[in-house]
């Protein structure tokens, strides 16, 4: 009967490795999206001060040439090519002096920057302007860059997870064949042993034990059988001895002292049969750690009587 296997280790190592994989991309593509857009961002306020400066200068120079008409014109015409940006020019005491239309290119959304500056007219009037960019493009394209590291994360978690399952799977090999060689081995097939072709280091210890382990099985098998062979000898010889007498006393009429000498022949028989079970039984208790006791002391003389006694015939 064979238990559940609670896990596997190809399965195991397989998404640790890609929890590891993720993680540690997963932090590297953050910590190079964070710096992406920080390098962006800076892009952007440079970029925006840039065409600020830009605008400033345009609008210094239609006032020296114009005043305010020559600002409003100009502004007007250049409106078009301003595309995702939007002007707004206040005099000081807020009133409105020219702004680009909120509709169309001009409409700003949640990724716009603003930068303010002034502007001081030939007749010492102060102007008031914000210009503003927006940015949703270079933010659309954060998104897309974010989807596709972490796509990217993800996919480099699932490629090493089934590399690392193939992978394992093949170093696992030995095992299985370790393991077939180790069920082909049957009590008629003691004298196997487990080899490998190109066995590896971690391997060697037990591929050893094992076969040392089948090599004191082998002999201790072989011992067994000598020993029930040798019982089965010793047996063999009493309970003939019982059945050939037994018998030859109930083939005809028999005194009574003829009868009692059968019996007395017989204890003697079932007393030596007694004798082999007890060693039978002491040897099979020695196995698990059981001493002999001291027996009596036996006169060898009355020993040899009985040995004398039990060949006489």
């Amino acid at each position: 009967m064979t238990s559940g296997c609670s896990h596997s280790i190809s399965r195991r190592l397989s998404g640790k490795l890609a929890l590891l994989t993720m993680i540690v991309f997963g932090a590297l593509f953050a910590s190079a999206y964070v710096a992406m857009s920080m390098l962006v961002r800076e892009k952007n306020a440079e970029e925006l001060r840039a065409r600020t400066a830009l605008i400033k200068e345009v609008i210094e120079l239609e006032a020296r040439r114009g005043g305010e008409i020559a600002i409003q014109s100009r502004l007007q015409a250049d409106a078009p090519m301003r595309a995702s940006t939007r002007l707004e020019i206040q005099y000081a005491d807020g009133r409105s002096c020219y702004a680009d239309p909120a509709v169309g290119p001009h409409v700003m959304s949640a990724h716009s920057r603003s930068e303010d500056f002034q502007v001081r007219l030939p007749d010492g009037q102060l102007l008031r302007a914000r210009y503003t960019m927006d940015f949703a493009g270079d933010a659309r394209m954060g998104d897309k860059w974010a989807v596709i590291l972490v796509v990217v994360t993800l996919a480099s978690g699932a490629l090493v997870a089934g590399g690392t399952s193939w992978h394992v799977r093949r170093q696992l090999r030995p095992l299985h064949d370790l393991a077939a060689q180790t069920r082909s081995i049957s009590p008629r097939g003691l004298h196997r042993r487990l080899s490998l072709a190109d066995p590896a280091e971690e391997l060697e210890p037990w591929i050893e034990q094992f076969n040392a382990l089948m090599e004191r099985l082998e002999r201790a098998y072989a011992q067994l059988e000598g020993f029930n062979a040798d019982v089965a000898h010793e047996l063999r010889t009493p309970l003939a001895t019982l059945i050939g007498e037994t018998e030859v006393a109930l083939s005809r009429e028999r005194s009574a002292d003829s009868l009692r000498d059968t019996l007395a022949s017989n204890l003697e028989e079932m007393q030596r049969l007694s004798a082999m079970v007890n060693d039978m039984l002491f040897l099979s208790q020695a196995d698990r750690g059981a001493v002999a006791r001291r027996g009596q002391p036996v006169s060898l003389a009355a020993l040899a009587r009985q040995v004398a006694e039990f060949h006489e015939g």
